[in-house]
């Protein structure tokens, strides 16, 4: 069993991204997933080390465990870590009521989101985590230009 967690430090919700690759031949496509973990530490470094060691940990077990992908064998290859999110303190007191973890995301207009909505597939842009340098913010926000 991997070990990572602590009794101290601040909770935060990694985003570990895993994708499929097929032992023999190849896919048309990429089919990823993006688990995410709640993890404590006692800083974002500490706590992303941690994250990457999850993903490390899975893409290990997955080379010995037969995993498969439809019919044919398969390894789940870890892509990395693609965000961290600070979590409020769950012990506050606030009943368990706690926001893990959000992404932000833009669609090409309302009947889209209705879509997504009600479970159908749909285009997306995944937007970036926030970069932060020198005090400002330095990504653009929002690509609806992607959508095209």
């Amino acid at each position: 069993m991997l070990e990572v967690g602590s009794d101290i430090g601040i909770w935060y919700a990694a985003h570990i991204v895993m994708y499929i690759e097929l032992v023999d031949g190849a896919l048309d496509y990429c089919p990823v997933w993006e688990n995410i973990y709640l993890i404590q530490a006692e800083n974002p470094s500490d706590a992303f080390d941690k994250a990457d060691k999850i993903g490390k940990f899975l893409q290990e077990t997955s080379e010995v465990d037969g995993t498969t992908f439809g019919d044919k064998r398969a390894h789940w290859k870890f892509a990395g870590v693609r965000r961290l999110a600070e979590c409020i303190d769950l012990s506050s007191g606030t009943g368990g009521d706690a926001e893990v973890t959000y992404l932000e995301y833009t669609v090409s207009d309302k009947e889209t989101l209705d879509k997504i909505m009600s479970g159908q597939p749909s285009r997306i842009v995944l937007e970036p985590q926030k970069r932060i340098a020198n005090g400002e913010q330095i990504n653009k926000w929002f690509h609806p230009e992607l959508l095209l």
